[in-house]
């Protein structure tokens, strides 16, 4: 799990002494004390920016924050029950009960719950500091430094040489406005407005400018790291930021390159897989049909189709884990077992269902058992042992979506302005700039794709 870096805003002993309601930190006159409390409040703080992101919640209770001790280890390096015992000291309920196994084994997790009052006093204390009296009218683009290292996550020599801009200038034309009408009636509401002040903190302390850092997973694929980056960013507030670039996106990317990927890489050039292509197809009528259907909103279709094309499971009811209720996907998504079987019994999704079980069939026997395609996918005997059929199905799909954004990357060269998994940010698309791209795709790599497009633009309010 990615520890991201404290901004300036929350390192200052002001706030580290309203985070510590059990001790006052200036009192301490031991300086090997003190420096082991700022450790442990430093902690507390990083553990407060990595709940922010809704990924290292838990699935069975969203309200708590998964704390893996590999976590908890590079935090404080030793002793890390002190760490326990402050949050506990101050509200931060730790379920020492909770400890499934992560990360194949390797590494134990703790349930965490922070409560409502610690983003209040942060938001409060973040709302009141210096960054209001910073504006940007421009955008600028810096590739002084590499903004992705030379080794992947697993310290592996990375599959691409492909570099993102290392900083970028953004607007703060309208963001502050946009980010001071933001609602903060609930928890979620408070964490989304925390972020986004936190982003406007990052943005003075730069003078207008973000670092951008990346890190290149085992499958290729680039992804970003920390607040500051402008791919992690929400595209509300990217809207503002970027005002006046342009944004292209593959089309239904997972339904249009799982089949060729099946055609062109593995052989089964004669192949048809009927639903999974019309779905590409007319995937905005379809969205708004079945959402109608199933009584729930259109982004919530997307999701339950973004979870079948990538192996995800689909049970309609829960489990028993490790003493803890576990939901799938379509059933945390569509929050019951008679929507998710009104879903799947839908004619096209119950297609694309049965497509994919031969897809995950295929690449199993394919990929799994012919060592020959190994060496393509960087994998080997030992990694091939220990995935599931889903992370198989996920691994192929994503080395190949990163050689279609590494070439997009080549093509638009100081164009670019920010890389996504499936998009790119520009500072102009005009002409005939999408046509040649999708030409390029074809002729270098065999794919077929689509592209939309999106201008930036900051309006409305929050």
């Amino acid at each position: 799990m990615y520890i991201q870096n404290i901004p300036p805003v929350l390192s200052t002993s002001s706030f580290h002494s309203l985070i510590r309601q059990d001790i006052s930190l200036n009192s301490i006159t031991d300086g090997r004390v003190r420096r082991r409390q700022i450790q442990l409040t430093n902690a507390m703080t990083s553990i407060l920016l990595m709940s922010l992101d809704s990924r290292s919640r838990h699935r069975a209770n969203p309200e708590n924050v998964m704390i893996p001790s590999s976590l908890t280890r590079s935090l404080v390096s030793h002793r890390t029950g002190d760490l326990f015992d402050v949050m506990n000291h101050n509200g931060w309920l730790v379920d020492h009960s909770y400890s499934p196994p992560i990360a194949g084994g390797k590494s134990f997790c703790k349930s965490l719950h922070i409560p409502l009052e610690a983003y209040e006093k942060t938001l409060g204390y973040i709302e009141h500091d210096r960054m209001n009296n910073f504006d940007s009218e421009s955008i600028e683009v810096s590739w002084a430094q590499n903004s992705i290292g030379a080794r992947n996550i697993d310290n592996e020599l990375r599959k691409h040489s492909f570099q993102y801009p290392s900083s970028v200038k953004v607007k703060t034309n309208g963001l502050k406005q946009f980010i001071s009408n933001m609602k903060r009636h609930n928890k979620q509401e408070m964490m989304n407005k925390l972020s986004s002040m936190l982003r406007l903190s990052l943005i003075s302390d730069g003078h207008g400018w973000l670092k951008q850092e990346f890190v290149e997973a085992k499958s290729g694929r680039v992804y970003g790291r920390g607040l500051s980056n402008l791919a992690l960013t929400p595209n509300v507030l990217l809207d503002h930021m970027l005002d006046g670039c342009v944004e292209l996106d593959v089309e239904a990317c997972s339904p249009r390159l799982i089949p060729q990927i099946c055609r062109n890489l593995l052989g089964e050039a004669g192949l048809r897989f009927d639903s999974m292509e019309e779905y590409a197809f007319r995937k905005n009528e379809l969205r708004i049909e079945w959402a109608n259907m199933i009584g729930v909103e259109v982004r919530h279709i997307k999701q339950c189709l973004n979870a079948i094309l990538h192996g995800c499971s689909i049970s309609s009811v829960s489990w028993l884990h490790h003493g803890l209720e576990q939901k799938s996907s379509l059933l945390e998504i569509l929050g019951s077992g008679d929507r998710v079987e009104k879903f799947k019994s839908i004619g096209l999704v119950a297609g694309i269902l049965e497509e994919m079980k031969f897809i995950k069939k295929l690449i199993r026997n394919r990929v799994r058992k012919d060592g020959s395609f190994w060496n393509y996918f960087g994998i080997n005997e030992c990694w091939i042992s220990r995935i599931k059929d889903a992370g198989l199905l996920a691994h192929v799909y994503q080395h190949e979506e990163s050689r279609i954004l590494a070439l997009m990357v080549r093509f638009l060269g100081k164009n670019l302005v920010v890389g996504k998994h499936d998009a790119v940010v520009l500072m102009e698309g005009g002409g005939g700039l999408v046509d040649q791209l999708r030409n390029q795709i074809r002729n270098d790599l065999g794919y077929e794709l689509e592209f939309g497009r999106r201008n930036l633009a900051g309006a409305g309010l929050a």
